[in-house]
């Protein structure tokens, strides 16, 4: 078996690891500050855009993953403003602008459960995406972590403000689901084949 971390939003290379039935999603793992577990890319009119999910719970130790709380800021909003500017003129924007926002402003109280929130968002869009999950802490000593490892080069789609920018691989799930629509899963398997 091999771990996944849970990722807010997961780009295309761990959609594409997530496929596989011998992966485990590491709901035990230590939360690693500064990650993609609370932090996702979406591209805007001025490039890559990072937004990070504010967390408390930390203060310098170590904490589980299924621990960590997000903090009460208005940063939902800003998210969906956000996405709302750098998508809003995307082929799929229409058809899953509402969802996101339902997603959003669901009060989920830990990052854990808003990650798998957005995890079972992603597979009701048809993307394969184990079911299997941890059911404790296993030692980073016997564990054997996905390689999320680009191809090169990688997969390309049309991006919105691809007259602006060179294609960007590494973008969160929300950029292939506004470009892409019912044709992300397709674009996974390409990523997962390493073409």
């Amino acid at each position: 078996m091999k771990f996944l971390p849970v990722h807010s939003f997961p780009n295309a290379l761990w959609l594409a690891e997530a496929t596989s039935d011998s992966v485990v999603l590491d709901l035990h793992e230590y939360y690693e500050k500064q990650s993609p577990r609370n932090r996702y890319d979406i591209l805007g009119v001025n490039g890559k855009l990072t937004l990070s999910i504010p967390v408390v719970g930390q203060k310098g130790e170590k904490v589980m993953m299924k621990e960590i709380r997000i903090a009460n800021h208005d940063w939902r909003k800003l998210h969906l403003t956000s996405i709302r500017s750098a998508y809003g003129r995307s082929p799929y924007f229409e058809f899953y602008y509402d969802e996101l926002s339902d997603i959003f402003l669901k009060k989920q109280d830990l990052l854990i459960d808003f990650n798998l929130e957005v995890i079972a968002w992603l597979r009701s869009k048809k993307m394969t995406i184990t079911n299997q999950q941890s059911t404790a802490y296993t030692e980073y000593n016997q564990k054997e972590f996905c390689s999320l490892k680009m191809p090169d080069p990688a997969p390309a789609y049309l991006q919105v403000f691809s007259d602006r920018y060179p294609f960007i691989p590494s973008l969160s799930a929300i950029d292939l689901m506004m470009n892409l629509g019912p044709r992300c899963a397709d674009h996974i398997l390409l990523w997962k084949n390493g073409k």
